[in-house]
């Protein structure tokens, strides 16, 4: 399975939402043990940048890290433990970060023209980075065309919304196979 850097940066970077850059220089400047609160506020899990550019405070890691074994940061660790545990799959199905990289990647899909097939083909190409084959295509088509929208949002962003998160959800992407 990635690591939860990797995974981050790969929900990022298929959005489109990845910044390549750190942030600038000084940053967190004037972030004393009183700024403990505005520093996780200012840089934290959501943000653009790549996961190595982001502080790893002892005390304030994010909730995410845990889920996926980040390694206790107070101690030296030569070695990380890989565990497959339920949190992490109910991270990709409820997670916030998880449903905006899945609409900004939406977003992306529902700017060009293409037909349904097309944009399950260009999904596929951009989430797992092969071509699906012609029963994928088929199952997409009708996982889509069975949604409802719910009410929350337009039909077709609803429903492309869900066959991204299905696919960022999958061991596909998770796991380097």
């Amino acid at each position: 399975r990635l690591e939860l850097e990797a995974l981050r940066d790969s929900l990022l970077f298929v959005s489109g939402a990845l910044d390549p850059e750190p942030p600038a220089p000084g940053y967190l400047a004037g972030n004393g043990s009183r700024g403990r609160s505005r520093v996780r506020g200012e840089i934290g899990f959501d943000d653009p940048y790549r996961t190595i550019y982001l502080p790893v405070l002892r005390d304030l890691l994010p909730d995410e890290y845990g889920v996926f074994d980040f390694p206790d940061p107070s101690s030296v660790n030569g070695l990380r433990h890989v565990t497959t545990a339920p949190p992490q799959a109910l991270f990709f199905m409820n997670s916030g970060f998880v449903q905006e990289a899945a609409d900004r990647t939406v977003g992306r899909l529902l700017k060009s023209d293409d037909s349904t097939r097309k944009r399950v083909i260009a999904a596929y190409r951009t989430i797992l980075g092969r071509e699906p084959e012609a029963a994928e295509i088929e199952d997409a088509s009708a996982l889509m065309q069975s949604l409802d929208d719910s009410g929350n949002r337009d039909a077709e962003t609803f429903r492309w919304a869900a066959l991204v998160q299905a696919l960022l959800s999958s061991a596909e992407f998770r796991y380097v196979l």
